[in-house]
């Protein structure tokens, strides 16, 4: 039931931000923009990856990231990883595609410090890419 309501929170902000518009008018993307978006894709990837592999061992492992574990849980399903995070980087994608060039950048920067962090946790408590 949480995932469903954050499905249905992505879609609303999404639906908000194409309502403006502005957004159908977005700025060209910069090469910069291009650059963070690929580096905060990858990070994504790697985050998917190694939480995927907390999901198949919920005896070992748990979900720690806040807002993660607030929308699948601790010991979440493989479908619920694979929901969220489908659904985290369409909507993160999305914002960053309504926000005016600048803002990108810091987006996409935020977004590459939060997942790194995690995602250096995984690797360094022993969780693996395990798509």
């Amino acid at each position: 039931m949480q995932l469903f309501r954050l499905l249905v929170s992505v879609l609303l902000v999404l639906v908000g931000l194409a309502s403006q518009s502005h957004a159908w008018e977005a700025e060209k993307w910069t090469k910069t923009n291009i650059a963070l978006g690929t580096a905060a894709t990858v990070v994504h990837m790697l985050d998917w990856g190694t939480t995927l592999d907390i999901a198949d061992k919920p005896t070992m492992y748990h979900e720690k990231a806040p807002f993660a574990s607030a929308v699948i849980g601790e010991h979440p399903s493989r479908s619920d990883v694979n929901l969220f995070m489908a659904s985290l980087l369409v909507a993160k994608l999305g914002i960053a595609h309504a926000l005016p060039s600048k803002w990108r950048n810091y987006f996409f920067g935020a977004t590459i410090a939060v997942q790194g962090y995690w995602v250096v946790n995984n690797f360094r408590i022993g969780l693996r890419l395990n798509f």
